[in-house]
């Protein structure tokens, strides 16, 4: 279907000093399954998209990660939205561990993301569509300091 709003934030976590130590994007896009992956959710046809998690290693296991994503989730309820999704390599066991402790569940596997976006040279690679409901006024949302 064609994207009836456009929205994109790229959210940044910084010291104090001002030093970039994290990001992410998000935008509004196509549910990134199939209607009959997901119909039974009545998770609708848009939605938030969560791409590009990155946290410099050193980092790591800080909540820096957690709180870019506490982020994305608050901004999609501000758009109106009550889902929000992502993929994640399924080889990414770290990565789907993260996630999933963060509330996301599995919708389907895809099978073909990166040859539809354009990376033929790896094409050969799986990746998993999560998902996670929303709710305004629940663990969404984040006040850590970074």
């Amino acid at each position: 279907p064609p994207i009836q709003e456009i929205k994109y934030a790229l959210l940044v976590a910084a010291t104090p000093n001002g030093k970039a130590i994290g990001m992410t994007e998000l935008c509004v896009a196509p549910c990134p399954a199939a209607r009959s992956a997901h119909q039974d959710l009545e998770l609708g046809d848009l939605g938030p998209y969560l791409s590009n998690l990155a946290v410099m290693q050193h980092y790591r296991r800080s909540g820096i990660g957690q709180s870019l994503v506490r982020w994305c989730e608050e901004l999609s309820l501000e758009w109106g939205h009550e889902v929000l999704y992502l993929h994640v390599d399924v080889s990414n066991s770290k990565a789907i561990a993260f996630y999933k402790n963060l509330g996301f569940s599995p919708l389907k596997r895809d099978l073909r993301w990166y040859a539809q976006i354009g990376r033929e040279d790896m094409a050969d690679k799986d990746q998993l569509v999560l998902y996670k409901l929303l709710q305004k006024g629940g663990e969404g949302g984040s006040q850590v300091p970074i």
